[in-house]
């Protein structure tokens, strides 16, 4: 082992080169290994969570808060059942501090159906709140909340336990307080608010799945007239479904808060291009390794001579590559720790590198597979030779015409690939990010007022409030935005199939704020009115004389008042339901439910921004009697929030390229300089002969130009068809991005280009005569 350790430090640049990808590439597969894993066992951390189920409808999981209590009795299969409702954010006093708050509402038996431990007393009484331990911390420092209270919509509610935070491996996302289920009663429909409750339950041993999920739909049937056995005919509510909670996290089904839903996709990517770069690090590693053999091979020749067998020899590159990649392993260990809180950032999660069990024969086993690939290859290439061979030379050329040809292709198909899926995600999100709205969200503000009260007397005060504020140009109220509307079901006169319509509600000046186009106009746009965009005309055939879209009875009905130019509703990421279109329903009615203000605005927008969430904490002072922390966005960077995760993913993906390249171009360089350093006495000859230094540099520069030529060729297929799979999950995706195959070839070019140039010019310009007079 003491040769091994020698040998490294005589070679500081190959070993600096070696340490360098592997260490970079295993730290970056730690953080990747740890959170896959994180991810794929979301919901599956509880000792019963193969036998609890979540029941929905065909397309996505929940159903309504009265749904358990009244249908599940009469299924003798369901045996115990639970609820957790979403009641998105809240405001609060603790004392005099206000807080804004994530919080639920669970059924009094939850924690023991999941088996979570809490301290204190269950929720009892209407009034009992149940609070997060580091909501405990932050609200009430040192002392113990149970027993304290705290203000809640002008109610005293009163904390009587302390449960333990939702860790990255739990279904629930994390939430500050929980509510008693039977408080939601007085806030939320019984029968007719699908969806924000997620209904939890287990079956009886020896019952299928598949019995449960049709009994529910015959329930489902009886109870509602209007629910649908399956979606045939465009209904909006249909089907049944139940999902084991283990598969929850991926399913295919759309999943609200209170529970979170993973993207597997992500997941596979980010596992796969760490995979790739792993690989590429062994390549490199290998490549030297291989390359620098001939340096040990008398080493070797005399370890055969002595009398020690091939098997020793075999099992000592082993145990060196083993010893090489645990230190490796150690320095990435620091590497993923120094990075882990961009990974968390990045992919809005937890990376716990605390090893357990399982990831200790994980990590074990990436020890024992590099260990064994970087070992074995470039034991069995010294071991081909006899001690007599190593004598003679014979080894050295033919090192080079293998192994170091076939590692520096598969590294230049592997950065070739990743170049050019690189410039496919960046394009294609600045795709996404620069796709017209077909409205206007330059210097708008969109306000969430609803905490102050749905009332227009309320919405009013704040209204003229924030028009006193001199980067206020106009202001507008509605009820949502095109952006964030929801979908209404729709059956017309000639249609026994719904379609769907997604309707944004405001009044004319938020209409005209948004800098709708009008294309043609029928009548006044007066409050119960509705625009309808170019789309949606040509869709229901709608005229001057026939603006009437829908059946009475059967949906909604639209009195078209004109036609705006065609526009987007949500966002860039948001795929469509077949037959989606878009309408503008006009409010100003007084008794209309208001929730959302639109501020046009001047000037600087951080100003502009602080001036009007201060105005809308202090009205909310004034009217609910807490300094409420009013969501205000402007439209924009909404549109650029919805992006997040798109983005993450490419900068993470850019990220691995990036290492990819540098091992690689490292790579390049130092086969360069050990190739020509074994071609020195070629390079002499041929400059004895009468070669120029730029004829003796083009052919040592060719062997890698042909590698890398070959690379490109096997590198594209690869790359059409993986941008191709990337880009099928986007609704608006750009047309197949062509240059980014032409841009990720020249790339690679170039990188070979940088890498071998100086070492072949070097080579090319030495003195032949002193060459050959140099002893071998």
């Amino acid at each position: 082992m003491k040769t091994f350790f020698k040998f490294l430090l005589q070679n500081k640049l190959y070993t600096a080169i070696e340490a360098f990808g592997l260490s970079v590439a295993l730290g970056f597969v730690l953080l990747l290994v740890s959170y896959s894993k994180t991810e794929f066992n979301v919901g599956n951390n509880l000792p019963n969570s193969n036998n609890i189920y979540a029941c929905g409808t065909g397309d996505f999981i929940g159903m309504t808060l009265g749904t358990a209590p009244e249908l599940f009795p009469s299924i003798p299969e369901i045996k115990e059942w639970t609820r957790v409702v979403n009641m998105g954010d809240a405001d609060i006093m603790v004392g005099d501090n206000y807080y804004k708050v994530k919080n639920t509402a669970i059924d009094q038996n939850f924690f023991r159906f999941f088996g979570y431990q809490v301290s204190g007393n269950a929720l009892v009484g209407k009034d009992d709140v149940i609070i997060s331990s580091s909501f405990a911390r932050k609200a009430f420092k040192e002392e113990d909340p149970v027993g304290k209270t705290i203000r809640y919509n002008k109610s005293n509610l009163r904390v009587t336990a302390i449960a333990q935070d939702f860790g990255p491996e739990d279904l629930f996302e994390k939430v500050d307080i929980m509510f008693n289920a039977d408080r939601m009663k007085d806030q939320m429909s019984w029968m007719d608010n699908f969806g924000p409750t997620a209904i939890f339950f287990t079956i009886a041993q020896g019952t299928s799945p598949e019995t449960v999920e049709k009994k529910l739909l015959d329930k489902y049937c009886d109870y509602w007239n209007y629910y649908k056995r399956d979606g045939s005919d465009g209904s909006f509510i249909y089907g049944s479904t139940i999902t084991r909670m283990n598969d929850i996290y991926f399913c295919n089904l759309d999943v609200s808060s209170p529970l979170r839903h993973g993207n597997k996709n992500t997941v596979k990517i980010l596992s796969i291009v760490a995979l790739i770069l792993l690989v590429s690090a062994i390549f490199n590693y290998i490549n030297l390794t291989v390359a620098q053999t001939g340096k040990r091979a008398k080493e070797m020749a005399i370890r055969q001579l002595i009398g020690q067998r091939q098997s020793y020899i075999l099992r000592l590159y082993m145990e060196e590559a083993f010893i090489f990649t645990a230190v490796c392993f150690i320095i990435g260990y620091f590497i993923a720790l120094l990075f882990r809180s961009v990974f968390n950032r990045l992919l809005s999660t937890d990376i716990v590198l605390v090893p357990d069990t399982s990831m200790m024969l994980i990590i074990l086993a990436i020890l024992i597979t590099v260990s064994f690939a970087s070992g074995l290859i470039p034991a069995l290439f010294a071991l081909r030779f006899k001690p007599i061979d190593v004598v003679k030379g014979n080894f050295r050329f033919k090192s080079k015409m293998v192994f170091s040809r076939i590692f520096i292709l598969l590294q230049n198909v592997i950065s070739a690939v990743l170049i050019a899926i690189a410039i496919t995600m960046t394009m294609q999100i600045h795709h996404l990010a620069t796709l017209p709205m077909g409205y206007n969200t330059k210097d708008v503000i969109e306000v969430w007022s609803y905490s102050i009260g749905f009332g227009h007397e309320k919405q009013q005060i704040l209204q003229q409030r924030l028009k006193a504020l001199p980067q206020v140009v106009e202001i507008g109220i509605g009820s949502n935005t095109p952006m964030q509307c929801g979908i209404n079901g729709l059956m017309t006169d000639n249609s026994e199939k719904y379609s769907f319509m997604k309707t944004a509600y405001m009044d004319s000046t938020s209409f005209h704020i948004l800098g709708f186009k009008v294309l043609e106009q029928y009548s006044d746009p007066l409050p119960g009115k509705t625009w309808i965009d170019e789309e949606t005309k040509q869709r229901y055939g709608v005229t001057a004389n026939n603006n009437i879209i829908g059946k009475k009875n059967k949906g909604d009905v639209y009195d078209v008042c004109g036609i705006v130019a065609n526009y987007r509703s949500g966002t860039a990421v948001d795929t469509p339901y077949s037959d989606q279109h878009n309408a503008i329903y006009i409010m100003g009615d007084e008794n209309d439910r208001y929730g959302v203000q639109y501020v046009k605005i001047r000037g600087d927008h951080s100003k502009a921004l602080a001036a009007v969430k201060k105005v809308c904490a202090d009205v909310a002072k004034e009217i609910v009697g807490m300094p409420i922390d009013v969501t205000a966005t402007y439209l924009d960077e909404l549109l650029n929030d919805s992006l997040t995760e798109n983005r993450n993913t490419m900068a993470l993906v850019i990220t691995f390229m990036t290492i990819s390249i540098i091992i690689s171009t490292l790579g390049l360089i130092a086969m360069s300089t050990y190739y020509t350093g074994q071609q020195r006495r070629q390079i002499a000859l041929r400059k004895v002969f009468g070669y120029k230094t730029n004829s003796v540099a083009k052919w040592l520069s060719l062997n890698f130009f042909k590698l890398t030529v070959t690379s490109v060729v096997i590198a594209v297929p690869i790359s059409i068809q993986i941008i191709r799979h990337y880009l099928e999950g986007f609704y608006y995706s750009i047309a197949f991005p062509w240059i980014a195959i032409l841009l990720s070839v020249i790339i690679t070019v170039i990188i070979t280009l940088v890498s071998t140039t100086e070492q072949t010019i070097q080579a090319a310009l030495k003195n032949p005569v002193k060459t050959l007079k140099q002893n071998d």
